[in-house]
């Protein structure tokens, strides 16, 4: 079980999250949704690690290892794509953590990285020739599949993703949410997915936990806030996903 607890963080003098608990199950798809300035991507970062809550605590139970996905994959431009995806198991090779150099040679690589790569390749379903190029030469949905790809790399038992399909166009996004799916039900990970798209959060989550001004509106599984809304904003959320369907 993933919990909050009577947490807090303050950013330019107000509050940008106060949510006093929250808990969510394991090995389930729960999806963050909420307006520009919700807070959920504050949130995302709080269980990332990557900002310290000012008051408050945050439990991962069992999960100890996080991977994490972000906006438009976040890959290093200078870098090729297997560059970019050989860098969590650098970081986590002492031999290579304290070099200045980004770049393996190929004798650096075991077996079993290369059959892992070859692994999260097909998992995302690229072909391996596509790790020759650089970020700027291939497909938005390419680049989160790489993105996707590298938070897998270390098999981390929680991944955390931010908005994992914005900016992509309307059939890109179709294939990478149902390719998405399917890695998630195959691969039975703890997911935590932040978006703005209710049609996106319908599709994925198991449970939806909407904010609005750092607060929780409601939260809860499928059912329980598609059957029952508790105010007009999450009604007019759920809407704008349209037609309602897992």
């Amino acid at each position: 079980m993933i919990r909050v607890h009577e947490l807090k963080y303050q950013s330019n003098s107000k509050w940008s999250l106060d949510i006093p608990s929250l808990h969510w199950s394991t090995s389930q798809t729960h999806a963050i949704i909420g307006l520009s300035g919700s807070g959920k991507t504050t949130l995302l970062k709080i269980l990332q690690g990557l900002l310290i809550p000012t008051h408050g605590t945050v439990s991962l139970g069992n999960l100890k290892s996080r991977g994490y996905v972000i906006q438009e994959g976040g890959l290093f431009p200078h870098l090729t794509l297997k560059e970019n995806l050989l860098l969590p198991f650098r970081s986590a090779n002492p031999r290579f953590a304290k070099s200045w150099s980004f770049r393996y040679k190929e004798e650096d690589l075991s077996v079993a990285v290369k059959d892992r790569i070859n692994y999260l390749l097909d998992l995302v379903s690229l072909p391996p020739d596509v790790l020759r190029r650089f970020p700027h030469e291939i497909s938005g949905g390419q680049r989160q599949r790489i993105g996707v790809a590298r938070a897998l790399a270390l098999d981390p038992e929680l991944i955390l993703m931010d908005e994992p399909l914005a900016a992509l166009d309307p059939l890109t996004k179709w294939e990478l949410k149902k390719d998405l799916r399917d890695i998630f039900d195959k691969l039975k990970k703890t997911v935590f997915m932040v978006t703005h798209d209710m049609n996106v959060a319908l599709y994925f989550g198991h449970t939806l936990t909407v904010l609005h001004e750092g607060r929780v509106v409601q939260s809860g599984n499928f059912e329980e806030v598609v059957s029952h809304p508790v105010n007009d904003l999450v009604q007019r959320l759920l809407e704008s996903g349209g037609s309602v369907q897992k």
